[in-house]
């Protein structure tokens, strides 16, 4: 499994990098800090994600299997 942040996960379904972490906070899975930055919440943990090793700025990442067939899942399940 490749582990994946918001902007590869968009370029792989063709949405914006915006897009996708919208969909993840509307998921439950990230939310932003008190800095501004993107954090994993517990529901994102649980299903495996991580943050990023980056030293200037760590994003959630997820194994792009899993988060993929959860946000086909959540569209479907949610769109109107």
């Amino acid at each position: 499994m490749s582990r994946m942040s918001a902007r590869f996960v968009g370029r792989a379904v063709g949405m914006s990098t915006k897009w996708v972490y919208g969909m993840w906070k509307d998921m439950g899975l990230v939310v932003k800090d008190k800095f501004g930055d993107w954090a994993l919440t517990a529901a994102g943990h649980n299903i495996g994600g991580r943050m990023s090793k980056s030293n200037h700025c760590p994003v959630p990442t997820f194994d792009f299997e899993v988060i993929e067939q959860m946000m086909i899942d959540f569209y479907n399940k949610h769109r109107k």
